[in-house]
């Protein structure tokens, strides 16, 4: 007995021991380039954007905070939760900018990385969300990229990050962007050209529909000319599944002047998914057009909710 007491305080110390394994330091990074201006970059890929406005590959080199530099605010790029594209397709993003004591800021953004492998965090296959770019402010109005120190696993450590929204946000300044038809895409699930719906004799099953989309996409009719007017943010997503449940549209023949699209999944027989683009009729005959299946006639219900 006394034995396998023993046993078991040694592998508890065995245990405590490897877990509390100091994780080496990861490479020093660079300090940042200091340039005359902050320059907010848009959140986009450069592939996502029509314009060439705001898109630099020229950007100051990011990195720790300079020794001798002594910033008073700081200034993050950002989009909005619930921000939308308008015609054009123009998107908005933010710069936003914080002032307040940045000592602890720093402190955090010039912490050190660790080195991978080097502690015993099982590391996540997910992929990372995407950062804002970050930038801060002396009061020359000179400006420095940071960059943020990496965990075992390769991860940004966002505590600088976290540090400068607590300080006092002092302005937001608009920054219109314009798209291209794979940015709108990418971004809203929108397509600039909407070629519409060819309907079939399918009927809809309920069970094998979903709606996976977060957003919807508004857009003008002029006979065969069909063109992107705007998306929006959908709230309801669950409530959207009632396209499932209509009932089949009559015959119509008034042309509709308006339409809105969202994507849909729509599982087979083989149990595999496939998307889908639901035009919904927002005057006319006011029907819900998918290719292959048999149109249906809206509800008021689900018309306000694409309004």
């Amino acid at each position: 007995m006394r034995l396998l007491a023993i046993a078991s305080v040694a592998s508890l110390f065995a245990v405590t021991g490897c877990a509390s394994t100091i994780p080496e330091r990861g490479p020093v990074r660079a300090p940042a380039e200091i340039v005359e201006a902050a320059a907010c970059a848009a959140p986009f890929t450069p592939e996502a954007v029509a314009s060439t406005d705001r898109i630099s590959n020229l950007s100051p080199r990011p990195g720790t905070v300079p020794t001798g530099f002594h910033p008073v605010s700081a200034i993050m790029c950002e989009l909005q939760a619930d921000s939308v594209v308008t015609e054009g397709p123009t998107a908005t993003f933010y710069e936003v900018r914080w002032t307040g004591d940045l000592t602890t800021t720093i402190e955090s953004l010039n912490g050190p990385s660790t080195a991978p492998g080097t502690a015993t965090r099982v590391c996540a296959l997910s992929s990372e969300a995407s950062m804002p770019d970050l930038w801060l402010i002396d009061d020359k109005g000179r400006g420095m990229r940071a960059s943020y120190p990496e965990d075992q696993c390769g991860y940004n450590i966002p505590d600088g990050l976290g540090e400068v929204r607590a300080l006092t946000e002092s302005s937001r300044t608009a920054r219109p962007i314009t798209l291209s038809a794979s940015g709108l895409h990418g971004y809203t699930g929108c397509d600039l050209d909407l070629p519409l719906p060819t309907p079939g004799l399918t009927t809809m099953d309920a069970d094998a529909l979903s709606v996976p989309a977060r957003s919807f996409c508004h857009y003008n009719i002029d006979g065969s000319e069909v063109s992107f007017v705007e998306s929006a943010r959908a709230h309801d997503i669950a409530s959207l599944r009632g396209i499932a449940f209509l009932e089949p549209a009559s015959e119509c023949s008034l042309p509709a002047s308006r339409a809105s699209a969202l994507t849909i999944e729509v599982r087979g027989a083989d149990g595999v998914a496939m998307e889908k683009t639901a035009v919904v009729e927002m005057d006319g005959c006011q029907r819900v057009l998918i290719d292959g299946f048999v149109p249906t006639m809206s509800t008021p219900l689900l018309l306000s909710m694409l309004a």
